[in-house]
């Protein structure tokens, strides 16, 4: 079918017997073009917390999508679990041609980020350092709410306190996986 191509085409037969006669049968063959199938709407790359995504099937019906964290036409990073998967797409047309479609696909952990260490009651207009667990590889940002975040070496901030009596500490933990996760503090 594949060296025919999509039509119809004429398949003779010519067969000559040791006597020489000849003989010659002739079939019409129909070859269909192969369905096209696709997900659309499906990322490589999860966090275990990202919410559920809608996907987009080609066909739009009569196709079967298989694979872990599958529930109708939607993708759920939490019920798929950690790590690597494949989802699946099979798809059979009515003149029984069929086609498939795969992509791999990989939920990461979101490490939670521990509680801020530091002094929590401050003198106005002084410097304090806090900090949070460092986790190999982790990139933080540290947002700081009236105050100044004066320096920041990774998981390690100082923090200039103002005349403005109530302060808050944000840091956001963000895994070479871009999974993160964020924790706060009160001054």
């Amino acid at each position: 079918p594949a060296l025919a191509g999509v039509g119809s085409h004429t398949i003779t037969y010519t067969y000559t017997a040791p006597n020489a006669c000849l003989n010659t049968a002739q079939a019409n063959v129909i070859v269909h073009a192969q369905p096209q199938v696709s997900i659309s709407g499906l990322n490589n790359l999860y966090c275990e917390n990202d919410p559920s995504v809608g996907l987009t099937l080609t066909p739009s019906s009569g196709a079967s999508l298989t694979g872990p964290g599958i529930v109708g036409s939607s993708f759920s990073p939490s019920n798929a679990g950690l790590g690597q998967s494949s989802i699946q797409l099979n798809y059979t047309d009515s003149n029984g041609c069929s086609n498939s479609f795969s992509q791999v696909v990989k939920v990461s952990e979101v490490f939670p980020v521990s509680s801020i260490q530091g002094f929590k009651r401050v003198l106005k207009s002084r410097q304090y350092t806090y900090s949070v667990e460092a986790v190999n590889g982790a990139a933080y940002q540290w947002t700081v709410i009236n105050g100044t975040l004066v320096a920041q070496a990774n998981n390690v901030a100082t923090i200039a306190w103002g005349t403005v009596k109530d302060g808050r500490i944000i840091v956001t933990q963000t895994s070479l996986d871009g999974c993160s996760d964020s924790t706060e503090a009160f001054i």
